[in-house]
């Protein structure tokens, strides 16, 4: 069996490796199967596919699809299918549509946040709502003005992901309420994998279900995206118990369970899965399908 990590970011999202990057940083963690998933963008596939070959690791070609309400992984799709490719396309265009709305309601609120910061910081990224905290946090001009906003930073004086997540761009934040109804939906999305002979696997559902420890919650919400045609689940094992009523829904119901960090460099909390304990008894059935 094979030690994999099928959730990994790079500069084409919001990660901060180039692709070369990551599949060495992979190599010495131990994992021998990865999957590159960024955000709405295949674009760093080849780069790492050339890195990996080197290394003798094998890398499964994936993506992960910003839906209304979920992340979608697609795993195994075809990097040349021009149809999904197409769909990729668009599927970034509206999310940077949102973005501009999100950036235009902090600039009316004060912070001195821009699109082309965003995109001084991420000039081959899809823009998204990652992009805009980690730009806050590294921009002088933004961390002066979080400096002042003193119940928004750490103990030491500096912002964090979590308070801007909170205060700005989360759900409940100052530009959190973003008409999403732009984004395609988790059944668009699944069936688009799907065309592009990909598995469709819902990423880090825990995140997205406000009760992650209610058996009636999780199981609820992934019956719907049974009903939509997901095949599997992820299982994070950074996050521990979080993951545990997710793996009972999927045991019980026939779905596959895929492994991943969701890494986005390495000064991040999510690190690489490495060597730890992450399979499961199908897994190498699913590679071999991969390889195939």
């Amino acid at each position: 069996m094979k030690h994999v990590d099928l959730h990994t970011h790079t500069i084409y999202s919001d990660g901060t490796d180039s692709p070369e990057s990551l599949v060495r940083a992979m190599i010495v963690s131990g994992v021998e199967a990865m999957a590159l998933t960024d955000h709405d963008t295949m674009a760093g596939y080849d780069e790492a596919l050339k890195e990996a070959k080197k290394w003798n690791l094998e890398l499964i070609p994936g993506v992960e699809v910003s839906t209304h309400h979920y992340h979608i992984l697609g795993l195994n799709v075809d990097p040349e299918n021009q149809e999904f490719r197409k769909f990729l396309d668009e599927v970034q265009r509206r999310q940077k549509e949102v973005c501009v709305e999100r950036i235009g309601i902090l600039n009316n609120y004060g912070v001195p946040i821009t699109v082309e910061k965003l995109e001084k910081a991420y000039p081959l990224s899809r823009l998204g709502k990652w992009n805009v905290i980690n730009t806050m946090i590294q921009d002088p001009e933004c961390a002066s003005y979080l400096s002042k906003e003193k119940y928004k930073i750490d103990p030491a004086g500096n912002p964090t992901p979590e308070t801007i997540l909170r205060y700005f761009v989360g759900t409940k934040g100052i530009a959190g309420k973003i008409s999403k109804n732009r984004d395609f939906s988790s059944r668009e999305s699944i069936a688009q994998i799907h065309n592009a002979g990909g598995i469709a696997i819902v990423a880090h559902a825990f995140k997205q279900i406000k009760r992650w420890d209610d058996r009636e919650s999780v199981y609820f919400v992934l019956g719907k995206l049974k009903e939509r045609n997901i095949d599997g689940v992820e299982i994070q094992p950074n996050y521990g118990e979080k993951n545990n009523l997710i793996r009972d829904y999927a045991l019980e119901n026939g779905l596959m369970m895929t492994y991943g960090s969701d890494f986005h460099g390495a000064g991040g909390t999510r690190q690489l899965l490495g060597r730890r304990e992450n399979q499961v008894e199908d897994l190498e059935k699913m590679l071999n399908k991969w390889r195939n």
